[in-house]
């Protein structure tokens, strides 16, 4: 060590210890990691993170589509939207992304931010008014397009 302070790796080195890594089980440590994260972050507009699901049944219960999200920092992140095949073009899908929108928006939500299978859902996303943010191709996922869209944005008639 040189000077009155130690060079940084001197200080990785004293702090290193071989703890292992573990999978656990999400729902035993969200809130503690939310929490933690959280502190000392201002937040745009003070709301904590709200993870949410919609769903459309018919009359004998079928699932004929669904969508799950989660709200965090003014954002809305969509992690699956899907709609019975044989009920698709049917306005299903922009009913669960319309539904999801108002409830980002009473949560004080400025954009919605989702990621999808190349292949899959570009038209009717765009459709909802997303535009194309980013592209991977991840070589044993296949390519990816990321989408989002502000919530002040129109989307298409």
């Amino acid at each position: 060590m040189t000077g009155p302070f130690p060079r940084i790796y001197e200080v990785r080195e004293a702090l290193r210890h071989d703890y292992p890594v573990t999978a656990e089980p999400a729902e035993l440590i969200a809130d503690e990691l939310e929490a933690r994260m959280d502190r000392g972050v201002v937040r745009p507009r003070g709301e904590a993170s709200h993870r949410f699901a919609l769903a459309i049944r018919d009359d004998k219960g079928t699932l004929l589509g669904g969508l799950v999200a989660e709200t965090r920092w003014s954002a809305l992140f969509v992690s699956a939207v899907w709609v019975r095949p044989e009920m698709r073009f049917v306005g299903y899908g922009r009913a669960l992304v319309t539904r999801a929108e108002e409830i980002a928006r009473a949560r004080q939500c400025e954009v919605v931010l989702l990621n999808t299978p190349a292949h899959q859902a570009t038209t009717f996303l765009l459709k909802c008014g997303f535009e194309v943010v980013g592209e991977l191709d991840a070589p044993s996922a296949g390519p990816r397009t990321w989408f989002a869209r502000r919530l002040d944005a129109p989307a298409d008639e």
